[in-house]
């Protein structure tokens, strides 16, 4: 099981998001996952508001400060960056932690964040959707059919990672996560027996 720890808010201090990973880690999730955005624009500050960590910078810190959970994104958003820088961090991130790094993409949704970027929000689905032909394409590659085929290939076979979201919307709890870490303490001692 994984968890999505907020990456963004009032209460992401360097010493709380160490916090988080070190208690997601030592209550026995295997997964930690954060959010994207490079520009924090009106439409996104106000679910996502400042500061709002790049993930990954944030991820490469992480898994200095971890041992053995996985590290990812909930959803990259494709378009922002270069496909070959995308593919060159996560390489780099993926072998400096380990083979940690559980990568998760989509195209988004902010239009004020894609204007201050300078990137075209109507072609965002073209940007990150080409379809992918060639008799080698990897599970998750390809268009969005492709990516669904693939997903409902991967249920059929038991895939069985769950991630659980413990933001519910308002930025304030980023100051006082210990409701969230003691309802996920919760949750891991009532699953404990799924895993084993």
């Amino acid at each position: 099981m994984g968890v999505n720890v907020p990456n963004f808010g009032p209460g992401t201090a360097p010493g709380l998001l160490r916090r988080w990973a070190q208690t997601v880690e030592g209550l026995g999730f295997d997964l930690l996952m954060i959010s994207d955005h490079i520009a924090v624009t009106p439409d996104v500050a106000e679910q996502y508001p400042p500061p709002f960590y790049e993930p990954f910078t944030m991820l490469a810190w992480l898994a200095g400060l971890t041992g053995t959970i996985r590290l990812g994104t909930t959803v990259l958003i494709v378009p922002y960056r270069h496909p070959l820088l995308i593919a060159r961090m996560a390489a780099n991130l993926n072998e400096l932690s380990g083979g940690r790094l559980v990568l998760g993409v989509g195209v988004g949704w902010a239009v004020q964040e894609f204007d201050a970027l300078g990137v075209p929000f109507r072609q965002r689905g073209k940007l990150t959707e080409a379809p992918v032909t060639a008799p080698g394409r990897l599970a998750g590659e390809g268009t969005i059919d492709q990516i669904a085929d693939d997903l409902a290939q991967l249920h059929l076979l038991g895939a069985d990672t769950v991630v659980l979201d413990p933001f519910n919307g308002q930025p304030g709890e980023t100051l006082h996560p210990e409701a969230a870490w003691s309802a996920l303490a919760t949750v891991t001692a009532r699953t404990r027996h799924l895993r084993e």
